[in-house]
């Protein structure tokens, strides 16, 4: 397969969008869950789940335009063309099993810490000081979220790019169709 510079930035991109919308989604969610309004006032809340809002809509716009920020970061070398043995879906395939083997690991970690926080509120419940446990329950679930997410990447990328060349091509046949049936008319005419 020859490919461009340009095109294998823009899956790169595409990807840091992939991961900034799960990263968002996986600490406001909890986050904006646990709030606790009378410590920070109401306000807090709104503000926290608008950022993350702003965050998912710039992860929007970096999978819709990866060319934008590709353009940039190649410069002048964005025509360089590369010789590879790999067709464009295993490089998609091997893309999508690293960020998937990326987020089964970062939600490893984090379920560690989330373990370390529920063994400690566990411990003060137990001497009277409330339901701290419960706070915790909402990042549990982000992370073990984050891991099923991760395997399910790492397991399926070849189904998920399948799917993707589905999406991309389902409207082809069709467009091309019409473009027909609108020039046979004139023709005739």
């Amino acid at each position: 397969m020859r490919t461009s510079l340009y095109t294998i930035l823009c899956i790169v991109v595409r990807l840091a969008a992939v991961f900034l919308a799960v990263q968002t989604v996986n600490t406001v969610v909890p986050t904006a869950w646990t709030m606790d309004n009378s410590q920070l006032g109401a306000g807090w809340r709104g503000m926290l789940l608008g950022f993350g809002g702003a965050m998912l809509a710039l992860s929007a716009l970096l999978w819709i335009y990866p060319g934008m920020l590709a353009r940039i970061a190649s410069g002048r070398g964005s025509q360089q063309v590369f010789e590879s043995p790999l067709s464009g879906a295993e490089l998609q395939q091997i893309a999508f099993s690293v960020i998937g083997v990326w987020f089964a690991m970062s939600g490893i970690i984090g379920l560690v810490s989330v373990g370390m926080r529920l063994i400690l509120a566990l411990h003060v419940e137990d001497s009277g000081a409330g339901p701290l446990a419960l706070r915790e329950l909402p990042r549990l679930a982000a992370q073990l979220f984050e891991i099923a997410l991760g395997c399910g990447l790492a397991l399926g990328a070849r189904g998920l790019v399948g799917i993707l060349r589905r999406v991309r091509e389902e409207g082809l046949p069709e467009a091309a169709a019409e473009e027909r049936s609108s020039e046979q008319p004139e023709a005739n005419s």
